[in-house]
């Protein structure tokens, strides 16, 4: 992946690290963490919401 990239190991472990500390989630993404960990009832994707999509995401 380095080689890909052009940079050395070492580089390519610095850009790691320092993306981990400073890619923060959002308030939404936050609060939808916290709605899953919390076991909330949550819609189930089954095959026939996934086949109507977007009636499926306009009902939520």
């Amino acid at each position: 992946m380095a080689q890909k990239q052009h940079r050395s190991l070492n580089n390519l472990v610095e850009v790691f690290l320092l993306e981990s500390l400073y890619r923060r989630p959002n308030a939404v993404t936050l609060a939808a963490m916290e709605e899953v960990k919390s076991g909330a009832e949550l819609d189930e994707l089954t095959d026939e919401n996934i086949d109507n999509l977007e009636e499926y995401i306009e009902s939520l």
